[in-house]
């Protein structure tokens, strides 16, 4: 069953470092009339936490997936987990989560939010974002909202990127209580949702740069990478090989049942300038 909310009564929390001022006030020359309504969520620094409350909270992860949260990674976790936990302190049904990065204009959030006036509570949408993603596993079948895919489960996460999202109050329920037990990172929609029976919608609306080179993600993403031979044989290594065989096994067989490559908008280089 679908929701009667209106596009005005979906809050929208903008999380965002404290210091990134100059971020904020991009964003706000790209979105003039709806930016006064943004909700600031300031951000959790990853980079910032004491030794001891980075590594009690990453132990989990690492158990589990033999490799380490990033600082960054495990600060966007948290500063989600504020916006999701704000959300969740006043009774709107549905909200847009943001990152100070995301490129569009007012017309675009528009059209987000008219698509979420027909989401129901066992929905999670992405806004878009995906620019830069390696999308060949990124597969999507034209779902029943407008200019919107159910996403296949044939990459994991079937969506990355968390720069723009909108969420039910069950949903973010689901995904607090997730992290709480077993903390991974914020765009790890795969894992975060499988055992909720939540459906993952996208839609290709905002956008996100490709150039990373001011990510502190990326960046430290890239320091703790692997060798090729690391990778091969690492403890995730046989796991990885055979995730990439299946994908490349079912990839065709879910064309065949009419999935398609999701849709990407390219960016403009003067979408790429950054803060």
């Amino acid at each position: 069953m679908t929701s009667n909310h209106t596009t005005s009564s979906v809050p929208i929390y903008l999380v965002s470092l404290k210091k990134d001022s100059e971020r904020r006030e991009l964003l706000a020359n790209r979105f003039p009339h709806f930016s006064p309504q943004f909700r600031l969520i300031n951000a959790v620094d990853g980079r910032e936490l004491s030794a001891r409350d980075y590594y009690s909270q990453i132990l989990p992860y690492f158990k589990a997936h033999q490799r380490i949260l990033t600082p960054s990674e495990l600060g966007t976790t948290l500063s989600h987990s504020k916006a999701l936990t704000k959300f969740l302190e006043g009774d709107a049904e549905f909200a847009l989560i943001i990152e100070d990065d995301i490129i569009g204009n007012d017309e675009d959030i528009s059209h987000l939010l008219s698509i979420a006036q027909q989401l129901d509570h066992q929905t999670l949408l992405s806004g878009g974002g995906l620019q830069g993603v390696n999308a060949r596993y990124l597969l999507g079948k034209k779902a029943p909202l407008q200019d919107t895919y159910i996403a296949a489960n044939l990459a994991n996460p079937p969506i990355t990127r968390a720069c723009a999202y909108i969420v039910s109050r069950y949903v973010a329920q689901c995904i607090l209580e997730h992290h709480q037990s077993n903390l991974t990172t914020a765009d790890d929609w795969g894992a975060i949702l499988k055992d909720a029976m939540i459906k993952i919608y996208y839609t290709d609306i905002l956008r996100h740069p490709t150039d990373l080179s001011a990510s502190n993600i990326e960046s430290e993403r890239q320091a703790q990478d692997s060798t090729l031979i690391q990778k091969l044989l690492g403890p995730a290594g046989f796991k990885r090989a055979c995730l990439k065989l299946y994908r490349e096994i079912a990839r065709p067989l879910y064309k065949l049942t009419g999935y398609k490559q999701l849709p990407i908008k390219s960016n403009s280089p003067h979408d790429e300038v950054q803060s």
